[in-house]
């Protein structure tokens, strides 16, 4: 007997059969500080997210979601790499 599995977005109800790795789990913590009613710590219930809904939101570069590690977003430039880069591009608009 075969068994199959739907997995739901909690956020935008999308659905998919036999892909656990369409969901991510989303966990929300709002900060803790004193109230009226004494120390708080509110913290919305974990959610599974699909991957669109993540990288709607901005948690996630799409370039991410690939498992194949041939397929890895090139990594940004370091904040050195980028001031060496302007100081280049200025000495040689000097130049000329």
């Amino acid at each position: 007997m075969s068994q199959t599995t739907t997995y739901t977005c909690d956020r935008c109800r999308a659905q998919k059969v036999d892909e656990p790795q369409f969901l991510t789990v989303v966990t929300v913590r709002v900060g803790a500080g004193w109230s009226r009613d004494g120390y708080t710590n509110a913290v919305i219930p974990a959610q599974m997210w699909c991957n669109e809904c993540i990288v709607q939101m901005g948690l996630l570069h799409p370039g991410t979601l690939s498992m194949d590690s041939s397929k890895a977003p090139a990594t940004p430039p370091t904040l050195e790499e980028v001031i060496r880069e302007i100081v280049r591009e200025e000495i040689q608009a000097a130049q000329t």
